[in-house]
């Protein structure tokens, strides 16, 4: 396989084995699909020669190895660890994905706050995956698989560039199979490291969409209006 050009994330925020060689891995199925694991791990109980690595044996909807839910997170600022048998915390480490503490980096990052999905779990209190990032994630269009209200199209059933409408804070966007709870309008991308507030906020679009009002704000200001105590 090809390199990437992904090299240079950082390998301590990935439990083993994903903080090898990144960059130049193939991903399989049966890294998140098949019997049930322990929450620190994708490996199957009793490694190679153990469990089946199959579909054998899940208890979790959709044949993965851990829970994809609403609750896939963490509570009380991270300081009790992430909520139990989630599957992205079988591959990413939760001491720098959902604790307010949070070691290393991400590409969510920047100079002044650093780890901010450390500063964002302190500041909201809590932290949820789906808030930000896609429900399912064959196919999807955005990088770091975020999601884009300012951005709805053909994968939601409208016609393209379309902007949810929100401007409470317990308002939140489901649409399977790729929206769930779904909170993140970003404005612009910016590149890994360099995030700063006035990347995410509205588009104010003229092309919209839903019952509710909406925030046309950016930036802090756009947060405190609908991020506040999210679902």
């Amino acid at each position: 396989m090809d390199a990437t050009g992904r090299n240079g994330a950082n390998a301590a925020a990935f439990r083993a084995p994903w903080g090898n060689a990144i960059g130049t891995q193939t991903m399989y199925c049966s890294d998140c699909h098949g019997s049930n694991t322990a929450d620190t791990s994708v490996v199957p109980p009793g490694g190679e020669d153990g469990t089946p690595w199959g579909p054998h044996g899940s208890n979790n909807n959709f044949l993965l190895k851990g829970l994809w839910n609403t609750s896939v997170g963490a509570d009380n600022r991270g300081d009790s660890g992430p909520n139990a048998n989630g599957l992205c915390f079988k591959c990413h480490q939760p001491n720098t994905y959902a604790n307010r503490n949070g070691s290393g980096t991400t590409g969510f990052f920047n100079a002044d706050r650093g780890n901010l999905h450390a500063y964002h779990t302190d500041k909201v209190g809590r932290i949820r995956c789906n808030w930000c990032h896609v429900a399912v994630p064959h196919g999807w269009k955005n990088k770091a698989l975020l999601v884009n209200l300012n951005d709805v199209g053909p994968e939601a059933g409208r016609a393209g560039n379309e902007e949810w409408r929100m401007n409470g804070t317990a308002q939140a966007f489901s649409q399977q199979p790729y929206y769930l709870n779904a909170k993140l309008k970003v404005r612009t991308f910016a590149t890994s490291g360099n995030w700063v507030d006035t990347n995410c906020g509205s588009n104010n679009s003229s092309l919209t969409f839903g019952t509710n009002g909406n925030s046309t704000l950016n930036g802090r200001d756009w947060m405190r209006d609908v991020c506040t105590n999210p679902p």
